[in-house]
């Protein structure tokens, strides 16, 4: 049995006090008033054209592009709480030049130009946060789970219904913070004095999700999310708070090869440990030609939980035209569990048969099989693997504009993430391993869809250190 350490990152931004001063060119503007003469004599002069839903959501993110000083893309939520995708890592994703990779089917980080999440620095509302990840759900089934925390932002911690609009900005910008090597990723959240009319504004929203490959779960699992939005007529005070829950239910199988061993075809021949002089091998390469051979076989089935919690508190205050408070508030919590099985066996060798591929480059053995005087292992193992993820941001922003073409900006926040084993045994990863020493012959077959392994049990053997056997041709204690 073994049982990963307590594994624990935290990584912390407090108290980050930033006093910014900008200086504004004069920009040209173009005002037109429509007037059009559809009937004769009624003629009909048109002040103001509000654009709502999507169309303003594109010309919004247009005018992000034309009106910046640097390469620039953007994405607007056409109304409240309108993003359709389950996070904003699959948000991000409809950007050009950028793409993600997924977890468990959902979208985690993102890749800008080539370069990896580790490259992109992710700010919120302007302010840099902090970054705690331990990948142990979903990873590989070594215990082996990497670097604890790192500048790589998890966006599937955050939904999608409390932003307003995502920044990408590809170039550097003196007014946007430094550090990013491939974009830097600016998240920005609603606030209640933009809304457009002034009063009560909210919306609920739910969804469901059905996944098939559930086998012990819920097929369909839910999601709901609330924003709740006010502000007086004067737009002098605005009020506003966000909730948003989810919980997914997964399952995977798969079949995997640890290693590929790579040999030179006469090196093969002359390898005892691999093959005999009886060896049967069928499409022999030509002398010299890079051969691979496969060391072991494995078949795995995986379960994972997901549940997710986000809610958020801004309060706005405008004690004047050219002054704006802004105090707000998020939490987010993502909590997630596996439970997977993994069957596996390691070739003893040497080979009974060995087939290759036509491959020019390099001959991949496409079936093997081994047949042993005395019987070998199998390999059984059961994991759990929990870990809670949680997002903790507080900030403070009050702005300025003194004139026309200077402002002030002064930004505070205290920012936390921190991920922990979620575990009842407080472990993030506890591996369970079984091994059997019955296998007579053990064979896969690579030329299929799916690689196909086939075992022959014989628990009839003599007596194994001291083990002995009860002949009735089954696996069991």
């Amino acid at each position: 049995m073994r049982g990963s350490p307590f594994v624990r990152a935290l990584a912390r931004s407090s108290s980050a006090l930033a006093l910014m001063t900008s200086l504004a060119l004069p920009a040209m503007a173009m005002a037109q008033t429509a007037s059009q003469d559809p009937v004769a004599g009624d003629a009909t002069t048109v002040d103001e054209i509000i654009v709502t839903g999507v169309r303003a959501s594109l010309d919004r993110a247009m005018d992000i592009k034309r009106n910046s000083s640097g390469v620039v893309d953007a994405i607007s939520a056409e109304d409240i709480g309108k993003f359709p995708d389950t996070n904003l890592a699959e948000s991000l994703q409809r950007v050009s030049g950028v793409s993600i990779n997924r977890v468990n089917g959902e979208g985690s980080e993102v890749t800008v130009r080539g370069f990896g999440g580790g490259f992109n620095l992710v700010t919120l509302n302007g302010r840099q946060m902090p970054t705690a990840n331990v990948a142990t759900v979903g990873g590989d089934q070594s215990a082996d789970f990497g670097t604890a925390t790192s500048r790589s932002f998890d966006f599937s911690n955050i939904a999608t219904e409390a932003v307003s609009l995502l920044e990408v900005y590809k170039t550097g910008q003196a007014a946007v913070p430094s550090g990013g090597i491939g974009a830097t990723i600016n998240v920005v959240t609603r606030r209640p004095l933009d809304a457009r009319e002034a009063g009560f504004n909210g919306s609920i929203g739910a969804k469901a999700s059905i996944d098939t490959s559930v086998d012990r779960g819920d097929d369909v699992t839910p999601e709901v999310s609330g924003l709740a939005s006010w502000r007086n007529d004067a737009r002098t005070l605005g009020l506003q708070l966000f909730g948003a829950y989810q919980r997914r239910e997964s399952a995977a199988v798969s079949s995997t090869v640890n290693q590929w061993n790579i040999f030179r075809r006469d090196d093969l021949l002359a390898n005892t440990s691999v093959v005999t002089p009886t060896t049967v091998i069928n499409n022999l390469p030509a002398t010299n030609q890079l051969v691979a051979i496969a060391q072991d076989s494995r078949y795995h089935f995986s379960e994972s939980e997901r549940e997710r919690v986000n809610g958020q508190a801004v309060v706005q205050w405008r004690p004047m035209d050219s002054v704006t408070v802004t105090a707000d508030a998020l939490y987010a919590e993502n909590t997630t569990t596996e439970s997977r099985s993994d069957v596996g066996n390691w070739f003893s060798r040497p080979f009974g048969i060995i087939t290759f591929d036509d491959n020019e480059q390099v001959a991949n053995a496409v079936f093997l099989q081994e047949t042993l005087g005395n019987p070998k292992d199998v390999g059984y193992e059961q994991q759990y693997r929990a870990t809670k993820d949680t997002l903790e941001s507080f900030g403070l922003n009050v702005e300025w504009n003194a004139t026309d073409n200077l402002s002030f900006a002064l930004d505070a926040h205290s920012s936390e993430a921190e991920s922990l084993p979620d575990a009842s045994n407080g472990a993030s990863s506890t591996l369970v391993g079984l091994g059997s020493n019955v296998i007579q012959s053990h064979s896969v077959d690579f030329n299929g869809a799916i690689p196909v392994v086939r075992t022959v049990v014989n628990d009839a053997g003599t007596v194994v250190n001291g083990i002995g056997y009860n002949g009735n041709g089954v696996i069991d204690l």
